[in-house]
């Protein structure tokens, strides 16, 4: 059976109207005010809202990309479970506690960064978050349509413009109410189309799964993967220290996860929303990674287009296209849709939120005062239309970049997010870090980034893969000024955080002469946590008299 037939497409037909209800069914209720529109009135459901994030975080590229990445290297990115677990204690036991404590009120994570540092590094972490999530969004739509057309002849077009279109309505339409429980119903879709995928999978496997690990013992894991060389691409250590951080980072710090913790009810509710949305994504890289593993074996004794081979992203979409039965292809592309749509939709949200929060509210250019929730509501419904649409237009010219879908989250996420990541981590840790620190270690940490993205152009990428036979040796500048930059990409997240972190530090011992902040810290920090931060000193206010307290609840309980 070759190509999707037309009940494949009436199952996906079915699921978008399913889901496209869902959506509006939610707008009934959602988004009468601005706290009803950006946090669900602040009474999500805390399991809901867990289940939400498995397909808010597996977008399609790790959908596609994660069984194509495994097809070619084996199981090595089961490091990404242990990265997961490292990463809880920080996302539930110290970053939550920060953001979820009702004094401060926030709506945005970023908003922390102003009550403790200042609003030029909120706006520094706000607009970082604003362009990454922009072009991401973008990736994100174009990664499956992309492969779609290869091996459905399904027009890139067609893809983007369908789900970004559809997820954008839903998105403008009920707000965080809409996008929880619409990726709540992607996440099932998500899980009974891995599942079943990998059922028949395995069931069409010659032997069977005792068989494949027999078969391709010598593909179970590539060489060098125990290594501690960090240059190695492809490397248990960096695979697994980067992607604690690339966690801690996106599950900790980020706005679009940020934002369902605050939609729930209580600190304890967004501990165990992040605690469930971690266990949940765990389950489905380990799904996705047994999932490549077992296309493997099916393909072992198959012949496979060489267009295939040369870019395995597309052996999972070639797989449910070509060799499923009509109507379970279906199911697989409507996972595919589903999670397609619930990222993109939590990211316009997320920058819409953020851009109308820590922007235009924060710089007083809309006010917050007087009958200002409708208003805010149909501004934000506006923006949100406006993000949808450029993230549309990224995505359709995204088709002239070409590089490994695997790989793009961990790029976009260190470049952008890493630099942020390091500031929360400095605001948190050391109580006389100040916003001058915190400044010089993200451009520190931007500068590093760019140093890494020029080493890794300049400098072939297959320099970093075990075993690589090289045609021509690497200049001499690879082994010297761009040897750091030519790290595996896995630890860009790392290393950028810890950058930022480190000059930070630096900042703050150069400056040791200059007499510590006053006690406008508490509550903020690690060592004063458990000090409420109402009883702040009145510098607080002063540190931040330009800004209105009605539009920051921290320092109103601060007057």
């Amino acid at each position: 059976m070759t190509g999707l037939r037309w009940p494949d497409y009436v199952v996906v037909g079915l699921y978008v109207i399913f889901a496209i209800g869902v959506g509006t069914g939610c707008s009934r209720t959602a988004g009468s005010n601005s706290n009803s529109y950006f946090l669900a009135g602040k009474g999500a459901n805390k399991w809901i809202a867990g289940v939400s994030l498995i397909s808010g975080i597996t977008s399609g590229i790790s959908f596609i990309g994660i069984p194509g990445y495994t097809f070619k290297h084996g199981i090595a990115m089961l490091a990404f479970v242990l990265g997961f677990i490292l990463s809880i204690p920080f996302i539930v036991g110290i970053a939550i506690p920060f953001f979820a404590r009702e004094e401060l009120g926030c709506t945005t994570s970023y908003e922390y960064l102003e009550a403790r540092f200042s609003r030029p590094v909120r706006t520094l972490g706000t607009v970082s978050f604003l362009v990454r999530i922009v072009l991401y969004m973008g990736f994100v739509l174009f990664a499956p349509a992309v492969a779609l057309e290869a091996v459905a002849d399904v027009p890139v077009y067609v893809s983007v413009l369908t789900c970004g279109i559809l997820a954008t309505a839903y998105t403008c339409k009920g707000g965080m109410q809409a996008v929880i429980w619409t990726d709540f119903v992607a996440s099932l879709a998500l899980i009974l189309g891995v599942s079943t995928a990998l059922a028949i999978a395995l069931e069409g496997t010659p032997g069977g799964p005792t068989k494949l690990f027999s078969d391709a013992k010598d593909h179970v894991l590539p060489a060098g993967y125990w290594d501690n060389n960090p240059l190695l691409a492809v490397n248990f250590w960096c695979m697994c220290f980067g992607f604690l951080f690339n966690t801690a980072a996106q599950s900790g710090t980020d706005q679009i996860a940020v934002q369902r913790y605050l939609a729930t009810k209580s600190v304890r509710d967004a501990q165990m929303t992040a605690l469930g949305g971690i266990c949940g994504n765990i389950g489905m890289t380990l799904l996705l990674v047994f999932l490549g593993f077992a296309l493997y074996g099916y393909f072992l004794e198959r012949d496979l287009p060489a267009e295939i081979l040369k870019d395995t992203d597309k052996i999972f979409p070639y797989f449910f296209t070509n060799e499923l039965p009509s109507g379970v292809a279906g199911l697989i592309l409507a996972s595919l849709c589903a999670t397609t749509m619930s990222v993109f939709a939590g990211g316009i949200n997320a920058a819409t939120t953020s851009l109308i929060v820590d922007i235009l509210q924060n710089y007083k250019f809309v006010s917050t005062r007087g009958g200002g929730g409708m208003s805010t509501v149909k501004l934000a419904k506006l923006l949100t239309v406006l993000c949808g649409v450029l993230a549309i237009g990224i995505a359709i010219a995204a088709q002239y970049v070409h590089q490994s879908l695997s790989l793009i989250t961990s790029v976009a996420q260190a470049v952008c997010c890493a630099p942020t990541f390091g500031m929360f981590v400095l605001g948190m840790s050391n109580q006389r870090a100040t916003s001058v620190d915190a400044i010089a270690g993200f451009v520190a940490a931007i500068a590093f980034m760019v140093y890494c993205l020029v080493g890794a152009s300049y400098c072939p990428d297959d320099s970093n893969s075990a075993g690589s036979q090289h045609a021509k040796p690497l200049p001499d500048v690879c082994h010297n000024v761009l040897l750091v930059a030519r790290v595996s990409e896995w630890l860009y997240a790392a290393l950028g955080s810890t950058v930022c972190v480190a000059v930070g530090c630096l900042s703050m011992w150069l400056r040791r002469g200059v007499p510590p902040p006053p006690a406008n810290v508490m509550g903020l920090t690690w060592g004063t946590r458990h000090m409420p931060a109402d009883t702040r000193s009145g510098t607080q206010v002063d540190r931040y008299e330009h800004t209105d307290a009605a539009q920051t609840p921290l320092l109103s309980a601060v007057n």
